[in-house]
């Protein structure tokens, strides 16, 4: 029994396998349950129904409109619950009022682009039909066209559609979301009743009217979007709006006040009102980094940001140019010799305010910041106080100086100059003070140089040298009220001092300096108590021999002599026939003594000489000058 089982199945898949693809469509197809005509005024327009549930409107041509309470319903009408999906195909241009009247088993409408026209109750009490797209090519939606659809849950009205009928949408009482466009310049009365889902809604920018009821019964509706152009709202229009917290108008508060409220509006007008912020006032100058256009404005109550306009005429062509939450803008992309229009408007959630005023430049030229100066520090030679100097910085007008006694420590503008220099006369004598400096001009100031820091001097010390020994020889003048003066030698600038003297004298020759080293020396003035009053600045020096000029008895040729620097090796003598500058070897010796031989009479010259030992070096000696007669 089972072997002839199976070959009966394997015959039929056999049978199955040969017959053609289109009598296999066939043989599986769904069956038509009804079929018929729908054209209105002779319009070829067809309609059928399948097994599997789908009524399917095809042709060319509008369907005809249909009247289900006077006894003249859709031709499907008897067959109607059994219609799950229906297809509105290509080439049909309109559905029928009172089309789909009760299609309670409706669930999924497809609409191809084309149709113009959905017509009165065309989908009255669809309950089942949860979403919907309309076509793009529709322009006119019909009266409680999706009335009692109370599973819908979203609809876009497309932008060819100028009115939204009576009673389109009352009680959907799942719709959360409508998108109206902006050629929707009327909504009719209850349109939107009880449609207790809607939680807030958008009205478009030209609607004059909110008509009577139109909201009723919208439970859960908590804001609401009010254009400007709004004029007169009717009675009850939100009647029975319980949620309504919020509402945002495009209009300023003196623009609602002239607005039209019948009665039964109260959740209306109990809300907390939102209008659109005022105008800004504008003013407009100029980047000072950049010299691009730079517009200002006061901040406007109630605005969280704004929308700056630009042309290139005052009358026209203004185009969005940017959007902001501050109260300046800068247009960065500004073209030279090009004259700009601007006009701002201040923004919120309810909306936008008028343009402001118009205000127009152009690009300016700028003068760019100086950068900062490089500083040093020094004393003046007259007066001991800290003096500071800088390079010329290109552009700058003027400097500004800056002072503390803590190198992070507050600075105070201690002066403003044109100069290069700076000496702090103020400077009290013991104390360490700590500088820095900006470069000005018409575009601003630098950044901060560099920080030196100094302290002013009580006395004056000058470096020479010993007639007698060459030895680094210190002299500085007295300071009031000392006693005493301690002189300090260290072998680097910032190195460790140590005292090597205590004198009452105003001079001091340093004889344990060796040849080569390079040596540094201040001085601090002592009172009777033995306390300091304040040092000098540093100087430095080297051993340097003591030169002397005569004239060869023999030849009358320039002879330089001079004593012998301890250590020294060899000495190097240099020539010039210019006093400071110029300088030149012209021997190396190891005597004590130089005729220059190739001198040329009536010629003067001038000499000065350096001990050497090793690398060591010495200072130059004094300069001495001869004049050969032959």
């Amino acid at each position: 029994m089972k072997k002839q089982i199976a070959s009966i199945l394997l015959t039929v898949m056999m049978i199955v396998t040969l017959l053609p693809l289109g009598l296999m469509d066939t043989a599986w197809a769904a069956t038509v349950v009804d079929s018929g005509s729908c054209g209105k005024n002779g319009d070829n327009v067809t309609w059928k129904l399948t097994s599997e549930g789908t009524l399917t409107i095809s042709g060319t041509g509008d369907m005809a409109d249909f009247d289900y309470w006077n006894g003249n319903g859709a031709p499907w009408l008897r067959v109607r619950l059994q219609a799950k999906k229906v297809i509105i195909q290509d080439g049909v241009t309109s559905i029928g009022s009172y089309a789909f009247y009760d299609c309670d088993a409706l669930a999924n409408v497809i609409i191809s682009n084309g149709l113009t026209n959905i017509g009165n109750y065309a989908f009255y009490r669809c309950t089942r039909l949860a979403n919907v797209t309309i076509p793009a090519s529709v322009t006119a939606i019909g009266w409680g066209a999706f009335q009692g659809c109370r599973s819908l849950k979203s609809v876009k009205i497309p932008s060819g559609v100028s009115s939204i009928d009576s009673y389109t949408f009352t009680d959907c009482t799942s719709l959360i979301n409508v998108t109206i466009p902006t050629s929707v310049t009327s909504i009719g009365k209850c349109a939107f009743m009880g449609c207790t889902g809607l939680t807030d809604i958008k009205l478009p920018t030209l609607l004059e009217v909110i008509d009577w009821r139109v909201f009723y019964g919208c439970t859960k509706l908590t804001n609401i979007s009010i254009p400007k152009s709004v004029t007169y709202i009717n009675e009850g229009a939100f009647y029975s709006c319980g949620s309504m917290t919020d509402v945002y108008y495009a209009g300023t508060t003196a623009d609602w006040e002239k607005i039209t409220i019948m009665i039964l509006n109260t959740n209306l007008t109990s809300a907390t009102l939102h209008c659109a912020p005022t105008a800004p006032v504008v003013k407009l100058g100029n980047s000072a980094a950049s010299g691009k256009p730079m517009l200002t404005w006061n901040a406007v109550e109630g605005a969280t940001s704004y929308r700056i306009y630009r042309s290139t005429s005052k009358g026209s062509g203004y185009s969005l140019l940017g959007t902001t939450t501050a109260t300046s803008y800068t247009n960065t992309g500004a073209k030279a010799g090009t004259t700009y229009y601007y006009r701002v408007k201040a923004c919120n959630d309810a909306g936008l305010s008028p343009y402001s005023n118009v205000v127009s430049g152009k690009v300016k030229s700028v003068t760019p910041k100086p950068s900062a100066p490089v500083v040093k520090i020094g004393h003046s030679a007259s007066s001991g106080k800290p003096m500071l100097t800088w390079n010329a910085v290109s552009g700058a007008t003027s400097y500004k100086v800056y002072r503390a006694t803590s190198q992070n420590g507050t600075y105070s503008l201690l002066g403003s100059v044109t100069a290069t220099s700076y000496t702090n006369t103020g400077a009290k004598a013991g104390t360490t003070y700590y500088y820095k400096v900006k470069a000005v001009n018409s575009a601003g100031e630098s950044a901060y140089s560099n920080v030196v820091s100094g302290r002013a001097t009580v006395t004056t010390l000058t470096m020479g040298h010993s007639s007698t020994s060459g030895k680094p020889q210190l002299t500085w003048k007295a300071v009031s009220g000392a006693a005493s003066y301690k002189v300090y030698r260290a072998t680097a600038k910032n190195g460790a001092y140590s005292v090597i003297n205590i004198t009452k004298a105003l001079t001091y020759t340093n004889t344990g300096a060796a040849l080569g080293t390079t040596y540094y020396y201040k001085v601090e003035a002592l009172n009777a108590a033995g306390k300091s009053m304040g040092f000098s600045a540093i100087v430095e020096g080297k051993v340097a021999p003591v030169l002397a000029v005569g004239y060869s008895s023999v030849s009358g040729k320039p002879q330089l002599t001079w004593k012998a620097v301890p250590g020294a090796t060899e000495y190097q003598v240099y020539r010039s026939t210019q006093q400071n500058r110029g300088y030149s070897k012209i021997n190396t010796t190891t005597s004590t003594s130089y005729v220059n031989t190739g001198a040329k009479a009536n010629t003067t010259y001038y000499y000065r000489i350096v001990a050497v030992k090793g690398t060591a070096v010495s200072d130059f000696s004094n300069i001495v000058s001869a004049r050969p007669s032959k």
